[in-house]
């Protein structure tokens, strides 16, 4: 796909280049001027670029028809000028010529420019008139615009914010934790998607308050496909947006995050392990013979044994660590930053050993073995799927090798899928 560009010069006077390429930006700052250094060189840009009009400067020794000739023979649709050598014999050269370029460009990008300005007056309009708070910033987390709403959430006027990093403006803590996370566009993207949605946040406000609020952040990306800004979108949480929340991202029955909540923890944890150069561990928490509760016990039990499962799981982790219900009798567990693989296999043995006790169901008292696998980022892994993908084959591993056990994920692991 060819590369667009809006107006192509040549001129060869670095100085005069310079001036006019200040000039121009001042009056069609929306526009896409390059300079060739000579012919040849536009002759070779006009080839593999789609060139809207193309100045071609006297100073360049060639013959003007000739040209034009091998210009419109190269890229039929370009237009192309040639500026008058009269313009340089009057003085002072350079003030002429820049006025014969602005007008030239002011005609054919006029109405291009007009409309370009209305837009973007509209759409300052229609940011501010948003309900919702608008915040962009650039790559650096630096805020470069705000509108009204954002204003009034934050205490602060767009004046003082503009140029401020977005964390000393406002801080989140995600799904309910008051431990603010470091925040980044990197840590804001979710595996390369362009929207991520953190609905249950809170936001940390100046003067120490603290408000519920719903966040869509847009990533921006730039022609290499890099992060280099970003819109947040923020609306103060209510009941409604909380309780559609919880039931997008909770089990219905434990209470326990989803996948769907695990995947967005585990991508965040990734990749602050990869920047800080420590562990992440998944583990995938399999009932050994649950199905046999559910057959002599009725889905009733089955139930009350998946809640007490839940909270025993809880109690063998760190506040700061997710236990989830992935499936009907399958459990994952994020340890968010381990020190070395020591402390996997001490989670692991805590969690066999809390599971000898029985749970009490109704009057009964039940003992179930658990199966466990392993995987360590960035050991055998460094994203999401791979992770998944691995302890669910060490999960299966120790179920083969006689249950109520753990094993870590080893390449020469048969595939299971």
């Amino acid at each position: 796909m060819k590369r667009s560009i809006d107006v192509l010069i040549v001129i060869e006077d670095d100085r005069l280049a310079i001036n006019i390429n200040q000039s121009f930006h001042q009056f069609a700052p929306t526009v896409k001027l390059e300079r060739a250094l000579n012919f040849n060189h536009a002759l070779k840009i006009v080839k593999t670029s789609s060139v809207r009009l193309f100045v071609l400067g006297p100073l360049c020794h060639l013959d003007a028809d000739s040209g034009v000739h091998m210009l419109t023979a190269a890229s039929p649709e370009t237009l192309v000028q040639i500026i008058p050598s009269a313009f340089l014999e009057k003085a002072p050269p350079n003030e002429i010529l820049m006025k014969w370029f602005q007008v030239l460009c002011s005609t054919f990008f006029e109405k291009e420019t007009r409309n370009t300005k209305e837009v973007m007056i509209q759409q300052k309009k229609a940011l501010a008139s948003m309900k919702e708070a608008v915040f962009n910033c650039d790559k650096y987390l630096n805020v470069t615009y705000i509108n009204r709403a954002a204003e009034d959430l934050i205490g602060l006027d767009m004046e003082k914010a503009l140029g401020m990093s977005l964390t000393s403006v406002m801080t989140f803590s995600f799904d309910g934790d008051d431990k603010e996370p470091e925040l980044s566009l990197e840590l804001l993207s979710h595996d390369g998607l362009v929207n991520v949605v953190h609905l249950d946040s809170t936001l940390h406000c100046q003067k120490g308050k603290k408000k519920r609020v719903f966040n869509s952040i847009n990533l921006l990306f730039d022609d290499n496909g890099k992060v280099d800004s970003a819109v947040i979108i923020t609306r103060k949480s209510d009941n409604q947006y909380s309780d559609l929340y919880h039931q997008a991202n909770y089990d219905w029955l434990t209470d326990l995050p989803n996948r769907a909540l695990l995947g967005e923890r585990l991508s965040r944890a990734i990749k602050l392990a990869m920047r800080h150069h420590y562990q992440v561990a998944l583990m995938f928490v399999d009932l050994d013979n649950f199905k046999l509760v559910n057959d002599s016990l009725g889905h009733d039990a089955g139930d009350q044994l998946l809640k007490s499962v839940s909270k025993r799981l809880i109690g063998c982790i760190r506040a700061s660590d997710t236990v989830s219900r992935v499936g009907g009798d399958e459990f994952a567990i994020l340890l968010a930053d381990i020190v070395d693989f020591g402390d996997c296999e001490r989670v692991a043995k805590k969690i066999l050993s809390a599971f000898e006790l029985p749970h009490q169901i109704g009057q009964k008292a039940y003992v179930i073995g658990l199966s466990i696998g392993i995987s360590v980022c960035p050991l055998d892994a460094t994203c999401n799927t791979s992770m998944y993908k691995h302890a669910d084959e060490a999960m299966y591993k120790a179920k083969k090798n006689g249950r109520n056990t753990f094993e870590v994920y080893c390449p020469t692991m048969p595939d299971t899928s």
